[in-house]
């Protein structure tokens, strides 16, 4: 994708150009708020993490390696905040679990069936799984930008995405019809 050495926007962006800022936005910005949206499916919490991220990434360009592309350090800086901003509001749910529940999101909606399940188990396959599954298969990240937004290796990104892809198989086994099973 965009190695940092053959980008010219780092140079301009270290140098504190807006226009450079403008462009690395409007090229990266919606991939970001897509990850964030589908990973936490909240549309308020994507947009205020995307904009975080370009903000802390703005704010730390400097200390951008070089190493990997910018489209996996954003990620990185996404991940972190929005695990950042998940952890604030755990805490925050746990001070008010004392009051009743409102009806979900997704009971109004009136979602398919076969989309709620999907969803459901997407959801189920635990954070670390899921992660790599939608940045892969959904963002189009390649395993080398995953495992640097993640800080892992290439090979347990693809280890992870194998292994979330035989979960999904296993879940949705009664979906499939039945010559395919």
């Amino acid at each position: 994708m965009y190695a940092a050495a053959a980008d010219p926007l780092v140079p301009r962006l270290r140098g504190d150009d807006p226009e450079a800022r403008r462009a690395l936005f409007e090229r990266e910005g919606p991939r970001v708020w897509s990850l964030v949206y589908r990973i936490c499916g909240d549309y308020d919490v994507a947009q205020d993490v995307t904009q975080d991220t370009f903000l802390a990434a703005f704010r730390k360009i400097g200390g951008f390696g070089g190493t990997g592309t910018l489209r996996g350090w954003l990620g990185r800086i996404a991940l972190n905040l929005l695990r950042d901003q998940r952890r604030t509001e755990r805490r925050r749910s746990e001070t008010l679990s004392r009051f009743p529940a409102a009806e979900s999101a997704e009971a109004r909606t009136g979602e398919p069936f076969v989309q709620r399940r999907v969803n459901a188990a997407v959801d189920a396959l635990g954070e670390k799984l899921r992660v790599v599954l939608l940045m892969h298969d959904v963002e189009e990240y390649t395993h080398e930008e995953i495992a640097q937004a993640l800080g892992i290796a290439p090979g347990s990104s693809r280890a992870r995405l194998s292994r979330a892809r035989a979960l999904l198989r296993e879940a949705l086994a009664d979906l499939a019809p039945e010559d395919a099973r």
